[in-house]
């Protein structure tokens, strides 16, 4: 329950940021261009399924990815808060 009121917490706290930015703001080309690149390298990859399996070794590059965002924004957040306690000790 603490966790979900976090998460709602943090998903309404980021969609407060988002709201802030105007409509008229896009991306630029050269990140639209960098998605389709990559769309493109995963559909061509996605082919080879046949011989290697690439689902699997998808999924796990997924999961070590959100892994170490994960443990980045939880060390973020630990060195943020160690700030405030007074230096009572450094998270980094």
């Amino acid at each position: 329950m603490i966790t979900q009121a976090i998460l709602d917490f943090a998903n309404s706290l980021l969609g407060a940021v988002f709201s802030l930015i105007p409509d008229s703001v896009r991306a630029p080309g050269w990140v639209i261009g960098a998605v389709d690149a990559m769309r493109g390298l995963f559909v061509s990859a996605s082919t080879m399924g046949v011989w290697i399996p690439l689902d699997i070794g998808f999924a796990a590059a997924a999961l070590i990815m959100h892994v170490y965002i994960g443990g980045g924004v939880i060390k973020a957040v630990r060195i943020l808060i160690s700030h405030f306690t007074g230096g009572g000790g450094s998270a980094a």
